[in-house]
């Protein structure tokens, strides 16, 4: 009669040790990398954004942000600044696309996207709809009444910037807190925590298949 028969050998303990452990890694090693987390908008006549991690990590500065029409043809980009906002600006007037902004007639009733390289395999991509992107086609000033000439003067429309600029400032966090909230339950998760569970099993086969067997 073998001294230990089935799996109460040594070996064969260790041999399911290790393929629980190989299973824990596999599950959890994806939930280790954090996920790219992004979001668009339009402000007045600018296409406002933010990219970063699930993390609260914003993405690196400078990183390239390129800006698509709805036939994925290259409209123009801009670069995140150090939170990992990005600022993408239309031009006063249809054609023009200086600076890399966007032209009002050629976003007229299409959709964009937005992509973003932080590296290391990580990709944004953002998609608005053209229900979203109407603000930046808007008419231009000389489609603007002459009875309202005089109340859009200068200190008027300072003020609006300000006004809107505070307004970000409070909502920017909020954003990032909604977006992280949305990524804190998803599928990595998940299999991270099945991958730890599998982890612990493996590890508990290893040092029971190590005891010595009794006679």
């Amino acid at each position: 009669m073998p001294e230990c028969p089935g799996w109460r050998c040594s070996r064969g303990w260790t041999i399911l040790a290790l393929f629980w452990l190989v299973f824990g890694l596999l599950l959890g090693g994806p939930a280790q990398a954090h996920k790219v987390v992004a979001s668009a908008w339009v402000e007045g006549t600018d296409l406002v954004g933010e990219i970063g991690f699930s993390n609260g990590k914003p993405a690196p500065p400078g990183t390239p942000v390129e800006v698509f029409d709805h036939e994925l043809r290259k409209l123009g980009e801009t670069a995140t600044d150090e939170d990992g906002l990005f600022r993408f600006s239309a031009p006063s007037r249809p054609g023009d696309e200086r600076g890399g902004g966007l032209a009002g007639e050629a976003i007229k009733g299409v959709a964009l996207t937005v992509r973003a390289d932080l590296g290391a395999g990580h990709l944004a991509e953002i998609r608005l709809s053209p229900e979203e992107v109407a603000p930046l086609a808007g008419g231009s000033a000389s489609d603007t009444p002459q009875g309202s000439a005089e109340t859009l003067g200068p200190t008027n429309e300072a003020l609006r910037a300000l006004i809107a600029e505070a307004v970000r400032q409070e909502v920017q966090p909020l954003r990032r807190e909604i977006v992280q909230l949305k990524e804190q339950t998803g599928l990595q998760q998940i299999l991270g925590g099945m991958g730890y569970i599998a982890g612990l099993f493996g590890l508990l086969f290893f040092v029971y298949g190590r005891r010595p067997t009794r006679a």
